[in-house]
C-alpha cells in the first residue's frame, strides 16, 4: 500500500455487496468467504465539501466499477446513512466539513448497524484527532490527493 496510508485498524467481512463483478475490490476489504472476495462492486458514499475533489473521487471510483454517491457535507452524509446504514459498503469522508465534521459523522455512523469500511481523507489532522478516529476503528486515514492512481490504489489495495 502507498506511503499515504497510515493505518488499517481491523479486519471486517462485507456481506452486503452488490451482485455485479467488480474489477477492483480492495485486498484489505476482502474477508475470507466475503462477497467482495468473490469480486463484487462496492457501494461507496463520499462526504467531501470540495466539489472538485468530490467530482474526481466519483469519476475515478465509478470508472473502477463501483457505485458512488457524493455529498458535500457531513450532515448530508449522515442524513443518507441514517436512513439505511446498510446501503453502503464504504464511507469515504473528509475531516473538515460544514454542518458536521468527519469525526462527528464517524461517531454517529459507528453508533448504527453500519458494517462497512471507513476511510478518512484529510490534509491536516492533529495527533489528537487522528487518535480519536483510530479509537472509532476507521480502516484508513490518508492525506488528500487528486491523483487518480492513488485513489484507485486506495480502493484496489494495490502495492
Amino acid at each position: 500500500m502507498s506511503d499515504h496510508t497510515l493505518m488499517k485498524t481491523h479486519n471486517m467481512t462485507d456481506d452486503k455487496l452488490l451482485e455485479k463483478p467488480a474489477p477492483t475490490t480492495p485486498k484489505w476489504f476482502l474477508g475470507k468467504g466475503s462477497r467482495a472476495a468473490r469480486g463484487r462492486f462496492l457501494r461507496i458514499l463520499c462526504a467531501e465539501d470540495n466539489e472538485h475533489i468530490a467530482e474526481i473521487l466519483k469519476k475515478v471510483l465509478s470508472d473502477a466499477g463501483h457505485e458512488v454517491e457524493c455529498v458535500l457535507d457531513g450532515q448530508a452524509a449522515w442524513d443518507r446513512l441514517s436512513v439505511d446504514p446498510s446501503a453502503f459498503d464504504l464511507l469515504i469522508t473528509d475531516h473538515q466539513m460544514p454542518r458536521l465534521s468527519g469525526l462527528g459523522l464517524v461517531k454517529k455512523t459507528r453508533a448504527t448497524v453500519f458494517s462497512g469500511r471507513i476511510i478518512v481523507e484529510s490534509g491536516n489532522l492533529t495527533p489528537e484527532i487522528e487518535k480519536a478516529y483510530l479509537a472509532l476503528r476507521v480502516d484508513r486515514i490518508v492525506g488528500k490527493t487528486l491523483h487518480p492512481d492513488f485513489i484507485r490504489e486506495l480502493i484496489a489495495g494495490l502495492k
